[in-house]
Order: structure tokens, then C-alpha cells, then sequence
């Protein structure tokens, strides 16, 4: 039976007559609008209503998830500043010793990777038949991956090995951004999120945060009497 996304279709359509009204920036085939905190709650929001809609269905619920409307970058935290860049990703490496110690490594990724490639399938699956055929399908896989995987190492002395990722692309697309914490600090430390090319990106981001919090310590200072220490008080306004 043809499963009903009307709401899905719905809500992806709010989504996207909202996204043209928040700037943005474009990198080849990747977009990052730039959004405040507002608008991030209300698709956030709208991501929620998806998960109660089709929460009854583990399946449906993949294919209905916000993440395939629009990747929101940080929900919790704003950011105060933030770049765009390319990060090669290019990994060669040639020594024996070095390449022998990588294999199980090597194996427990492939693994993964598979496991999370049928499990997309399976997601968009109609029927428990397809599903069934696609299972099969990944056990076919990983037991491909575990035979050459043992035949490797057990003949690893006949075999020129080297580890490389050029059957992928060689590098993405990273937005770089810094947050306010709770308490309105500034975080130094730098967080990469790749951006992701089959959906819009959102980042929360505010240039205005920190200097509204520190206009306003400010007063507070001017007003204060220090008791001790570093520690300032005052009476509370009415």
C-alpha cells in the first residue's frame, strides 16, 4: 500500500518558502543559508511534527526525517563567527607495517559503510520482499569484504598492499564555526560540519549575541558595588 507523505510534502514545502527569505552562501553545489534563532526553532519545530507523524514506522520515518528536507548545523548553540572551506581528504599510505596494522580498521569501515548504504535502501524499500532481497544483498557484501579481508592478511607477504581513497572524492566541503555557550562566553575552539550537497544547510549563526550580553554586563558593572574577590552585586531592578 502507497505509504501517505502528504505531510511530509507539506512540511518540506513550508521549509522551502522559507529558506529563500534567510541569506546565504553558495559553493559549487552546496548552499548554506544563515539563519537566527528564530526561524531555526520553527524548522526544528516543523522536523518534529515529522517524527509524530511517522514515528509508527521505523522505515517511513528515514524517509521522512528532517535530514531529508535540510541539514540544521547546530540547533543548541549560536554561532559567532564561521568560514567556508575545502578539506582534502586524500589518504595514501604505502608503508607495509603501517598498512598491515590498518586492515581491521579498513574492514570495520567497510562494514559500516555498507550497513548504512543498504540501510538507505532498505528505508526506500516498498515491500518486506525488497527488504529481504536487500538484506541479502548486504550479507552477500560483507562476506565479499571478510574473504578478501582474510586473504589478505593471511597472504599478505604475496600481496603489494596500500591503502587508498581515491575510488571517493577526494575532499568536501566544511563549514567552520565557533559558538556562545550558555553563559555567553565566546568558544574558542573551532567545529567542522561537512555540508552536504542533496539538501540545503542551516547554520544559526548571529553576529549581535555576545555584544547584546556585553553591553548589558556593562551596566551592570556601572551600577555594581564589588563585596569581595571578583564577585559584584546590586540590588535587582524592579
Amino acid at each position: 500500500m502507497e505509504k501517505d507523505l502528504s505531510v511530509f510534502e507539506s512540511i518540506k514545502e513550508d521549509i522551502y518558502n522559507i529558506l529563500p527569505t534567510l541569506p546565504f552562501e553558495g559553493v559549487k553545489e552546496y548552499t548554506l543559508y544563515i539563519s537566527d534563532k528564530k526561524t531555526i526553532e520553527t524548522i526544528v519545530g516543523l522536523g518534529k511534527a515529522l517524527d509524530i507523524e511517522y514515528g509508527y514506522d521505523e522505515h517511513l520515518l528515514r524517509r521522512t526525517s528532517l535530514s531529508n528536507i535540510v541539514k540544521v548545523i547546530n540547533v543548541n548553540h549560536c554561532a559567532y563567527r564561521y568560514n567556508i572551506s575545502f578539506q582534502n581528504t586524500s589518504k595514501r599510505i604505502v608503508d607495509p607495517k603501517k598498512v598491515f596494522s590498518h586492515l581491521d580498521a579498513e574492514l570495520a569501515k567497510e562494514k559500516n559503510r555498507l550497513k548504512k548504504e543498504f540501510k538507505t535502501k532498505i528505508a526506500f524499500s516498498e515491500t518486506e520482499q525488497d527488504r529481504s532481497k536487500i538484506e541479502e544483498q548486504l550479507k552477500s557484501a560483507i562476506n565479499q569484504a571478510e574473504r578478501r579481508y582474510q586473504d589478505i592478511k593471511s597472504n599478505f607477504d604475496y600481496y603489494d598492499v596500500r591503502i587508498s581513497n581515491h575510488h571517493v572524492s577526494n575532499g568536501a566541503y566544511y563549514v567552520n564555526y565557533a559558538i556562545i555557550d550558555e553563559d555567553g562566553n565566546k568558544q574558542t575552539k573551532t567545529i567542522s560540519s561537512i555540508l552536504r550537497k542533496s539538501v540545503p544547510n542551516i547554520l544559526w549563526f548571529e553576529k549581535s549575541n555576545r555584544k547584546a550580553r556585553d553591553n548589558e554586563f556593562q551596566l551592570f558593572l556601572k551600577k555594581a558595588t564589588r563585596a569581595y574577590g571578583d564577585v559584584y552585586y546590586k540590588k535587582k531592578d524592579d
